[in-house]
């Protein structure tokens, strides 16, 4: 239903319990260390840490709307192809 930059069409309230709640429902966020960042199509972030990449959709995290325990993220499927550009810079 949605590609990396997530569905626009839905309201911001469809994402209170996402991870960022003012992005797109759906779309591609990563997760450094603590700081969490919008991916979506394409993304530049500077990270003065070592630390894991960690990408996930910008989804629900608590109860779905439809009354069901657990997240959101259940219901979901498919894949996208994410290619990682790291420079180092000394």
């Amino acid at each position: 239903m949605t590609g990396p930059e997530g569905q626009s069409s839905f309201s911001r309230n469809s994402c209170g319990e996402c991870p960022i709640p003012d992005g797109n429902l759906g779309e591609l966020v990563g997760k450094v260390g603590p700081d969490l960042f919008k991916v979506g199509k394409s993304s530049t972030q500077v990270v003065t840490q070592d630390s894991n990449l960690y990408l996930t959709m910008n989804e629900n995290t608590g109860p779905c709307k439809d009354g069901r325990a657990g997240s959101c993220y259940e219901d979901n499927n498919g894949s996208l192809e994410v290619k990682v550009t790291v420079w180092r810079i000394k």
